[in-house]
């Protein structure tokens, strides 16, 4: 399922509610389209434990029977663990995600350890490589003030390193994981293959009352 797009992820839901007989509000204007949100996309090839759907619905339902209704319609390796019935927002919920906690893990990462981890963050700048959106062109950026935590996890079975981290994920600002995976593992002198990272989201959080708590935790919901 990691390798299921955006967009290809949008219509599954929409596939999958109109056959569990959801109906779904539009909005107004010249081209209406369906209040469904997906928030703040993932990756291709991430996998996450942790991804928040919305959608505005004319329909008097039931949070957990719809959620079921739901699961019966969706592939394995996608389901619906957790729903909630929130206030009518002006915004969506992609406008509170603030922060999202990942786990990496990169094979062969002996010399990962959580000493290198305080050395790599302690720099004055902390560079990922990205394309620029006009030129195409790989830019180095500054990210350090986007990461709250990077740390090695301890008791890692075997050669693999495994790294929690909180990084920042906002509409307006978002940080790769990969990317910063990547740049750790060349300042201790790795080159993982292409592709043999994994990386797993485990939470999006928003702000309460100054403190950062999953995005379900923001409206006391019913």
């Amino acid at each position: 399922m990691r390798y299921i797009s955006h967009l290809d992820l949008h219509r599954l839901f929409k596939r999958s509610l109109k056959k569990a007989g959801i109906a779904v509000d539009y909005s107004k204007g010249y081209n209406p389209h369906e209040m469904i949100n997906v928030v703040q996309p993932l990756s291709l090839g991430f996998e996450s434990v942790s991804e928040y759907f919305e959608l505005e619905t004319p329909m008097d339902l039931d949070k957990d029977e719809a959620a079921a209704e739901l699961n019966a319609f969706l592939p394995e390796g996608i389901k619906f663990t957790a729903s909630r019935k929130i206030p009518l927002q002006k915004k969506n919920l992609s406008a509170y995600s603030e922060y999202a906690s990942y786990e990496i893990r990169i094979p062969d990462g002996r010399l990962l350890s959580a000493e290198k981890a305080r050395a790599f963050l302690s720099r004055d700048k902390v560079t990922v490589i990205k394309k620029d959106k006009k030129t195409k062109q790989p830019v180095e950026k500054d990210v350090k003030n986007m990461i709250k935590s990077f740390e090695p996890a301890e008791g890692a079975e075997g050669e693999e390193a495994v790294i929690h981290c909180l990084l920042r994920c906002a509409t307006n600002e978002n940080l790769n994981p990969l990317s910063l995976a990547e740049s750790f593992a060349s300042f201790c002198g790795l080159s993982p293959e292409k592709g043999s990272v994994r990386v797993t989201r485990l939470e999006i959080y928003g702000l309460k009352e100054g403190a950062l708590v999953p995005l379900l935790e923001l409206y006391p919901g019913e």
